[in-house]
């Protein structure tokens, strides 16, 4: 199994076994160690540490946290998410988690796809269906991404987003769902299905 997949894995079990509680009080340890499922096979030493350099995104302006602030940046994250986990629906919540790990970037690489590791954490543990970023997507994504890093607090467009997607995989799933006389299923796989990983 590659590193994404033992990521996935760990993912999709700490979902289904865990209250959001729970993932909540132990959201920065899950963070780091879907990082480090997944990035331990390309480097080793960087998988699932907070960096300990400056960090930026060709051709982004944005400013990244210095290396000595990301603790304080990851331990404020966490007791907001607690906060919110009472107040946000559980799609919104996971796209703010998936925009703070974003801005707050703490590895020296890989913070993208361990954001959308922790977003879709989040909506398996709340019965939602995994969003999967695909290519004519994608530019969408990013757009929002930038324009939520503009807005400030408000990050409208890339709530939006992901609450489109999550409706658009929601009704391509039960599409996919054919029923048979005597009220029998069977699932065909494709985009959205829970056993397949963000892109």
């Amino acid at each position: 199994m590659d590193g994404h997949g033992a990521a996935f894995d760990f993912m999709l079990k700490t979902a289904r076994s865990n209250s959001l509680d729970f993932i909540g009080k132990h959201l920065l340890d899950i963070a780091s160690r879907l990082h480090g499922k997944f990035y331990s096979l390309v480097r080793p030493d960087y998988a699932g540490v907070y960096r300990d350099c400056g960090i930026g995104i060709r051709g982004s302006d944005r400013i990244f946290p210095g290396p000595e602030a990301v603790g304080d940046h990851m331990h404020r994250f966490r007791e907001l998410f607690m906060e919110y986990k009472e107040e946000f629906h559980p799609v919104v919540l996971a796209a703010f988690a998936h925009l703070q790990l974003v801005l707050i970037h703490p590895y020296a690489d890989g913070n993208g796809r361990t954001s959308r590791l922790l977003m879709n954490l989040v909506l398996v543990n709340q019965g939602y269906q995994i969003i999967n970023f695909e290519p004519q997507t994608r530019n969408r994504y990013y757009s929002a991404l930038k324009k939520s890093d503009r807005e400030g607090s408000g990050h409208s467009e890339f709530f939006t987003l992901l609450a489109e997607l999550e409706l658009e995989d929601q009704d391509l799933y039960m599409k996919m769902i054919a029923f048979k006389p005597g009220g029998n299923a069977t699932q065909a796989p494709g985009r959205g299905n829970p056993g397949q990983g963000p892109q």
